[in-house]
C-alpha cells in the first residue's frame, strides 16, 4: 500500500460540476497565489556527466491553455551554473536521461512524433544538432541500458496485445473482452494488467532486434556489466509470479544466451518493486541492490542495502543496523564506496558507505530533502528541496550545497512562500511525536488563526523539509497548517512504522489530534475554527478523525477507502490486505474494526466534502462513493467531487486548480 499510503455534486464526463462549492464556472480564473504555485517550474532527474563537469535535468512546465504538462531537457554546468536548454517540444515527455557512454551525447525516453504515445528511445548529441530516434519497438520502450561500448541496447518492450492488428488490416472497432488470470490483476494507471513485456537486445548500428530467453515473469530493470558480456535484471519466480512481491537478480550471458539466476538464498530479492535497476560495481565483481522483505512487513518493509560478492556466490546485508528507509544507490567512481539517500525524522539526506569497513559518511545533511542526485568524475549534483523553495539542482561539496539552478527564483520573489517550524507534540500515549507547522505570511504573535490539520499519504511516508504546494496554499489563504508525522510514518524506524499494522485508524488518530492540541495550547490555532484534509491514507486518516472527535469544523477527504471490506479485490492491495489484515472470512473483526468511518457512520457530524478521480485503481471511486452516500443518509452536509480520466493522482492542471479552491472553499463555506 506505499501508493496509498502516499503522499494531494459529481463531475460528469463533459466536465461539469453539480457541487457549488465555489461560485460560477469550474473552470474561471485562480487566484494569484494559486496560479503561481500551477506556475513552479519542476526541476528533476539530475544526470552528470562522466567527468563530473555538466550534468542535465528535466525541466517540467503547465502549459495553462493547453490544459497539459510539458518537459523538456536543460543542461547545466556544475561549477558555473551556466544552463541552457537542449530540447525544445510541445506536450510531449522526456525521461530516463543518460549519458551515451562513447558519444558527446545523451540519451533519453519520450514519447514525441509518437502518434500511439509509446515512449521510444531518442539521442541528443551535444555538440550540435536534431534529436534523433535511437530505437523504436511496437509496444513501446519502458526502460533501456547502453552497453559499455555503446553497441548493444537493451530495451524493456511492452508486448503488443493478441488483439492488435497489422498496419495492412482493418481496425477493430469493438475491444475483445478483458481475460483476467493474474493474482494480482489491477494498478494505478495501467488498470487491468493484460499485458506482458520482454527485453530486448538492440544492435546499436544496424538497428535489428532479437528478444532475449529470459526467465522469469516480467523481466526488466536491464544492466550491462563493465565489460559489456552479461547482462543483470530482475524478474519474479514462481508457478503463479503475482502471488509473490519478491524480485529475484539474473545473470544473463550475451555469448551463451542464457540467463542463470543469483537468487539462491534467503537474500533472494534484490529489487524494491522491481524499479531499482542492479548496481554493477565499477570492477564487475559485485552487484549492490535495494531489498526488502515484504512477506511479513509488506506495506512497512524497509529497504536494505545488499551486496552480491560474483566470484563467492554469497550476498551480504550492509544496512543491518540502519533502521531508516534508503534508496537511490550510485557508486564512486573507484567502487570503494556507495552513494544512496536516508530519509529521517522529516529530513532526507545523503550518505556514503565504505563497502569495505561499513561506516557511513553524512555527505549532506539538513532540513531538507534530497530526491535524485548524480555523482561522477568527483563531484556530486543533487536535487533539493525546502519547504519554502521548489526543487532545484546544488553543487554538493564538503557538506555545502550550492545551487547552480535557479528557474523558481522570480516567482518566488512575487509570491514567496512560507517556511515550515519544526515541534513535537505528546501524544495520549506518552509518544513523542513530530510536526511541522506553517504560518500565514501575516501571521502575528498572541493572534489566534483558523487552522488546517492537514494529514500525508502513505501511510509510509512522512512531512518533512520539502516543497508542499497544498500546505502553501492553506497558509496563504490565512491558515495556520499543522501536519504530523503519527504513527505509521516513516523516518524514525520500522517499528515506530508499524505501530499501526492491523490498526488503521488506532493510535494514529490521537497523534495527529495531539498537535492540534498543541497548536491550540500555544495560543496559534483558534479551537473554533479547525479543519482537516488529506489525500489517499492522509483522506483514509481524515476519515478516522471525524469518526472519533467532532471539534472540526470541516473536513476533505481525497481518494480514501473507510469501507475495507469494498476494498478486498477491487483495489490494487492484495498483497497488503493479506499480509496484514488476513482474508476477511478468516478475520472479519480485523476488517471491521478498521471500517468504523463507514460502520459507524453515525459518529460523524462534521461536514465533509470527497474527492476522487474516475479511474482510480489505487482506491477506487467506490469507496469514496460509499462515505458520500452515507453522510447523505445521515443528512451530514457532505460533497462529492469525481474528476475524469484521472488515477490515484490528479494530474490534469485545471483539476489541480480546481482542488485547490474546492478545499479553500468548503472550508470557508463552514466558517461561523
Amino acid at each position: 500500500m506505499r501508493a496509498l499510503l502516499f503522499s494531494t455534486a459529481l463531475l460528469a464526463t463533459a466536465g461539469l460540476s453539480t457541487v457549488t462549492t465555489h461560485a460560477g464556472d469550474w473552470r474561471e480564473p485562480p487566484s494569484e497565489f494559486i496560479a503561481s504555485v500551477m506556475a513552479v517550474k519542476n526541476v528533476s532527474a539530475p544526470t552528470i556527466s562522466p567527468d563530473g563537469k555538466s550534468a542535465v535535468y528535466i525541466l517540467g512546465e503547465t502549459d495553462v491553455e493547453a490544459d497539459d504538462y510539458d518537459t523538456n531537457i536543460w543542461w547545466v554546468d556544475t561549477v558555473t551554473g551556466e544552463q541552457r536548454q537542449l530540447t525544445h517540444s510541445s506536450l510531449s515527455t522526456e525521461s530516463q536521461l543518460a549519458w551515451h557512454p562513447t558519444e558527446n551525447a545523451i540519451t533519453f525516453l519520450t514519447d514525441r512524433e509518437n502518434e500511439n504515445e509509446e515512449y521510444q528511445l531518442w539521442l541528443l548529441p551535444l555538440d550540435g544538432g536534431e534529436a534523433r530516434p535511437l530505437a523504436s519497438m511496437d509496444g513501446g520502450i519502458s526502460d533501456y541500458h547502453v552497453s559499455p561500448d555503446g553497441t548493444h541496447i537493451a530495451v524493456v518492450v511492452t508486448d503488443p496485445a493478441p488483439h492488435e492488428t497489422d498496419d495492412e488490416e482493418p481496425p477493430i472497432e469493438t475491444p475483445p473482452p478483458v481475460v483476467i488470470d493474474r493474482f494480482a490483476f489491477k494498478n494505478d494507471s495501467e488498470g487491468y494488467l493484460t499485458s506482458t513485456q520482454s527485453i530486448h537486445l538492440i544492435d546499436a548500428a544496424s538497428g535489428e532486434s532479437s528478444v532475449l530467453a529470459t526467465v522469469g515473469f516480467q523481466p526488466e530493470a536491464p544492466a550491462f556489466s563493465p565489460d559489456g558480456t552479461t547482462l543483470a535484471y530482475v524478474a519474479r519466480e514462481g508457478d503463479e509470479p503475482s502471488r509473490l512481491e519478491n524480485w529475484d537478480l539474473y545473470l544473463y550471458d550475451l555469448d551463451s544466451d542464457k540467463s542463470r539466476n543469483l537468487a539462491a538464498s534467503a537474500l533472494a530479492d534484490c529489487a524494491i518493486g522491481g524499479h531499482d535497476r542492479p548496481l554493477w560495481r565499477p570492477d564487475g565483481k559485485a552487484i549492490a541492490c535495494l531489498t526488502a522483505d515484504y512477506t511479513v512487513d509488506n506495506l512497512y518493509a524497509q529497504p536494505e542495502l545488499k551486496l552480491y560478492d560474483l566470484a563467492s556466490g554469497e550476498a551480504q546485508i550492509l544496512t543491518e543496523d540502519l533502521d531508516l528507509n534508503i534508496g537511490d544507490l550510485s557508486w564512486r567512481d573507484d567502487g570503494n564506496a556507495l552513494l544512496f539517500t536516508v530519509e529521517e525524522d522529516r529530513s532526507q539526506w545523503l550518505a556514503q558507505m565504505d563497502t569495505a569497513n561499513g561506516d557511513i559518511e553524512r555527505l549532506l545533511t539538513g532540513k531538507l530533502t534530497v530526491y535524485g542526485y548524480g555523482n561522477a568524475g568527483g563531484a556530486t549534483v543533487a536535487r533539493l528541496g525546502f519547504g519554502d523553495l521548489p526543487f532545484e539542482l546544488y553543487r554538493v561539496e564538503g557538506g555545502i550545497a550550492t545551487a547552480i539552478t535557479d528557474h523558481n527564483i522570480e516567482l518566488l520573489e512575487a509570491h514567496p512562500w512560507q517556511p515550515f517550524e519544526e515541534f513535537s507534540a505528546t501524544s495520549s500515549d506518552g509518544t513523542d511525536i513530530s510536526g511541522l507547522l506553517v504560518k500565514p505570511g501575516n501571521y502575528r504573535k498572541g493572534r489566534k488563526y483558523p487552522a488546517v490539520l492537514y494529514i500525508h499519504g502513505g501511510p509510509t511516508s512522512q512531512f518533512g523539509h520539502e516543497p508542499r504546494s497544498t500546505a502553501q496554499v492553506f497558509a496563504d489563504a490565512g491558515y495556520v497548517v499543522i501536519m504530523m508525522n503519527p504513527r505509521g510514518s516513516t523516518g524514525r524506524g520500522i517499528e515506530f512504522s508499524k505501530g499501526i499494522f492491523a490498526a488503521w485508524g488506532s493510535v494514529d488518530v490521537p497523534d495527529v489530534l495531539a498537535g492540534v492540541d498543541w497548536a491550540v495550547k500555544q495560543g496559534i490555532a483558534d479551537k473554533d475554527e479547525l479543519f482537516v484534509a488529506g489525500w489517499s491514507y492522509g483522506g483514509m486518516l481524515t476519515n478516522y478523525v471525524v469518526a472519533s472527535d467532532n471539534r472540526f469544523k470541516a473536513a476533505v477527504s481525497g481518494a480514501a477507502i473507510s469501507n475495507v471490506w469494498g476494498g478486498f479485490g477491487t483495489d490494487q492491495y492484495i498483497h497488503s490486505y493479506l499480509s496484514e489484515l488476513g482474508t476477511p472470512w478468516e478475520n472479519p473483526e480485523n476488517y471491521n474494526r478498521i471500517s468504523y468511518p463507514f460502520l459507524k457512520a453515525d459518529r460523524i457530524q462534521t461536514p465533509t466534502l470527497f474527492m476522487v478521480g474516475q479511474e482510480d485503481y489505487n482506491v477506487p471511486a467506490l469507496s469514496s462513493e460509499q462515505m458520500y452516500q452515507a453522510l447523505k443518509v445521515l443528512r451530514v452536509p457532505t460533497g462529492l467531487v469525481v474528476y475524469p480520466g484521472e488515477s490515484h493522482g490528479i494530474s490534469t492542471p485545471s483539476y489541480q486548480i480546481d482542488r485547490f479552491q474546492r478545499h479553500l472553499d468548503w472550508f470557508e463555506q463552514h466558517r461561523d
